[in-house]
């Protein structure tokens, strides 16, 4: 729990501050400022002059109001779907930035403006649209000049005021360069890059220093573990009963599934003796997979598929695999080696086969489902078939992002529908095995629903065990007694994943394998 005091604290340590501590900058004309910081008092979150100074904060934001729309066949009819989605503005102009950082006359000035700058998204008014910077052009100024699409050559400085009656005023400032859009599932291909003049391009989303300042006013109910888990036993006894409410609401036409359940007893917040639901009589030899991927669309590194499988029947033992693959790269390759790791690792704590597998496979829109028909479920099949065992797969694609949102209609207003609703009629696809499962319950904004869509099954499981199967599954989060989106496995994949991509930057030792290293 962060209080005002250790918030104050906190903010002296993340500013450097001491009593007494002088700080030096330059201003326009080059004069030398000196500043001495005394710490004097600490502020409560009501008090006039800490409201004051959040009130400051946010008139440096404007929010850009906007919305998004799709238009799919569903299983009735064309359905339009439309969506608000806002923008986070900063007033600050990345050239307000770059000035920022040289006024403070730091050591590599050009490496902490890259630092700074690079992966960020900016905002330019003059024709509405986003960019990602990608790089920093020192070379070139605004006076240079470029050729257009009519073969004549012009500076951009007449550019921008021939074409949008914006005048360039500094003409020594270095330009921004961003590549375009880098769409996931693409090898990275040669494009013209987008040369951009940082006094025209606005800054989006919240500063550092801001979500520092934010974040310290936050009540942080969970702080860091001291004693991490690496691994699981079985809790007996976890769902006492499952709850089944037939009179589910016209408009959903399916049953919610609410859940009765003991909450976890937590010694050394560590887990004991757990066993979190009793499946069905078809499943208990069932290996549950997770797979997900991580692109670093920053820095352009190699992406990471992450792979991670239960490796018993009670779901407390889980194997994990990571793949390296070109960058950009969402089909993953050597599945076979995974799946290879998990069943020997299967056999270790269980002495029989798994009688079948269910992979929810994460990341990926609807336009790769037939790649993933073709490239990955073939990896599995023939190793499966290469077996003396009889294995059965069911492979189930998970999407988080997507813009449909459910409402029950009541007397008193539409609300949220409960945790457990599932949606597979009127607003699915004709040609497709999918279903909409809200996990979730929300008492403020509208609450995200998950899409499922089942595109290999030979395990032969019925749309209502699979639906209630899935969403028992996203109990199963060990860093949460609650109810995440997706199921655990698909999570599990994605923080392994991101944890290799973004911090290891290479394959983990094999001995972590067997262990939870990754939450």
């Amino acid at each position: 729990m962060v209080t005002p005091a250790s918030a104050g604290q906190a903010m002296e340590q993340d500013l450097g501050i001491s009593p007494g501590v002088e700080l030096v900058s330059r201003t326009l004309n080059r004069s030398i400022v000196k500043i001495t910081l005394n710490f004097s008092k600490e502020l409560q979150p009501t008090h006039p002059d800490c409201v004051r100074y959040y009130n400051i904060l946010f008139r440096r934001l404007e929010v850009l109001p906007g919305y998004v729309t799709s238009i799919l066949p569903y299983e009735n009819s064309l359905t339009l779907c439309a969506d608000l989605s806002h923008k986070l503005l900063r007033m600050e102009t990345a050239y307000d930035l770059i000035m920022k950082i040289f006024e403070s006359n730091v050591r590599n000035f050009k490496e902490k403006v890259e630092k700074e700058l690079v992966g960020l998204i900016v905002f330019t008014r003059y024709n509405n649209k986003t960019y990602r910077v990608d790089a920093v052009s020192w070379d070139e100024t605004p006076r240079d000049t470029f050729t257009k699409t009519d073969g004549s050559q012009i500076t951009y400085v007449d550019y921008y005021w021939q074409k949008y009656n914006k005048h360039v005023t500094d003409l020594s400032q270095p330009l921004l360069v961003s590549q375009g859009r880098w769409k996931k599932g693409q090898r990275l291909m040669p494009r013209s890059p987008i040369r951009l003049v940082p006094e025209l391009c606005y800054l989006t989303g919240l500063s550092d220093a801001m979500r520092k300042n934010f974040s310290m006013m936050r009540n942080l109910s969970d702080s860091m573990r001291p004693n991490p888990m690496k691994r699981t036993t079985v809790l007996k006894n976890f769902i006492k009963s499952i709850r089944i409410n037939k009179n589910a609401q016209r408009e959903l036409k399916r049953w919610h599934f609410r859940l009765n359940a003991d909450f976890l007893s937590v010694s050394g917040r560590t887990l004991k003796e757990v066993r979190i639901f009793q499946r069905d009589e078809s499943l208990e030899k069932t290996m549950f997979v997770g797979i997900d991927c991580f692109h670093d669309i920053v820095n352009r590194r190699k992406s990471i598929a992450g792979f991670v499988a239960s490796t018993d029947e009670e779901l407390t033992k889980w194997y994990s695999h990571c793949i390296f693959q070109e960058p950009g790269e969402e089909l993953v390759d050597g599945l076979k080696n995974c799946l290879k790791g998990a069943l020997s690792s299967w056999f270790r704590n269980v002495p029989h086969a798994p009688q079948s597998i269910v992979v929810y496979r994460d990341g990926v829109g609807d336009g790769q489902l037939q790649a993933l028909l073709d490239h990955e479920v073939p990896q599995l099949v023939s190793y499966l078939d290469q077996g003396t065992h009889s294995i059965k797969l069911t492979f189930i694609v998970v999407k988080k992002r997507i813009n449909t949102r459910f409402f029950v209609d009541k007397t008193s207003g539409f609300e949220n529908p409960y945790p457990g609703t599932v949606i597979d009629m009127v607003l699915t696809r004709e040609q497709w095995y999918d279903f909409y499962i809200v996990s979730q319950s929300s008492k403020t904004g509208t609450v995200t629903p998950t899409h499922y869509n089942v595109i290999y099954d030979t395990t032969c499981l019925d749309p209502d065990t699979v639906q209630r199967l899935t969403y028992k599954l996203c109990h199963m989060y060990y860093n949460l007694p609650g109810i995440i989106r997706v199921p655990a496995p698909c999570h599990y994949a994605h923080k392994l994943a991101y944890l290799v991509g973004q911090n290891i930057h290479q394959e983990p030792d094999k001995s972590l394998s067997d262990s939870l290293y990754y939450l």
